[in-house]
């Protein structure tokens, strides 16, 4: 039988716990934070495989996602490919280099060729030459 001097003599475990409990609950919160570094597409794409991937130059850039259907997206606000020329064209305007200005197109390996071809020469018509194809560096 247990007297209260015997139970008070005992070692509480659970008292050595709590350090650690609060470490990893200040961990949990920090990765929680920083794990939200780069904002989230505004339409899921599964980019085309690439044996190379290129470094790509962000500063005076845009980026155009391009879902499987076609959709156009740039900076979050949906376009049609008759205003994606317009759209480029009024960028290009608020740039001071032109000559650094690139767009980048964020694809889905699903988009169809024909598609893919018209936004290019809309990209084309709006005057810019400099344009990358963003692809996944695929293993082996």
């Amino acid at each position: 039988m247990l007297t209260t001097e015997t139970a008070k003599r005992r070692p509480q475990n659970d008292d050595n716990m709590i350090p650690l409990i609060n470490v990893v609950f200040l961990m949990l919160i920090f990765f929680m934070i920083a794990g939200q570094v780069q904002p989230s597409d505004a339409v899921p794409i599964e980019l085309p495989g690439s044996v190379i991937a290129p470094n790509l130059d962000d500063s005076g850039s845009v980026e155009l996602l391009v879902s499987a259907t076609g959709t156009l997206f740039i900076d979050g606000n949906q376009l049609s490919i008759s205003e994606l020329s317009q759209h480029l064209i009024s960028k290009l305007d608020a740039t001071q280099d032109s000559n650094s200005f690139r767009v980048h197109i964020k694809a889905d390996a699903r988009l169809e060729a024909q598609t893919l071809q018209e936004i290019l020469r809309n990209i084309k018509a709006a005057g810019l030459t400099h344009v990358s194809l963003i692809t996944r560096k695929q293993e082996g």
